[in-house]
């Protein structure tokens, strides 16, 4: 049985990233219309090679739906966490 320890420093697997650009307008009703067609629940903003936030299908939910904001107004970028922690892969 695969413990949880031994899954973290497993290879990630290979998978598209669907990213847009902070300055683009992107709407959160075209986020949401590329992450149906991808099939994926998050999108990240990014700056060159920088990652500046997380976007999530559970953003659209809660920060916008719940918070009766317009999807066709606000941008991905809006929404989007931001101050994010990240960490480089252990090597072994």
């Amino acid at each position: 049985m695969r413990t949880f320890r031994r899954a973290l420093y497993r290879e990630p697997p290979v998978a598209n990233v669907l990213a847009v650009r902070p300055s683009g307008s992107t709407t959160l009703i075209d986020a949401a219309v590329q992450m149906r067609e991808y099939d994926i629940g998050d999108v990240l903003i990014t700056e060159q090679d920088w990652v500046l936030g997380v976007f999530t299908d559970r953003d659209i939910v809660v920060r916008v739906l719940a918070a009766d904001k317009d999807p066709a107004r606000n941008t991905a970028r809006e929404i989007a966490s931001g101050r994010l922690v990240t960490w480089l892969p252990m090597t072994r």
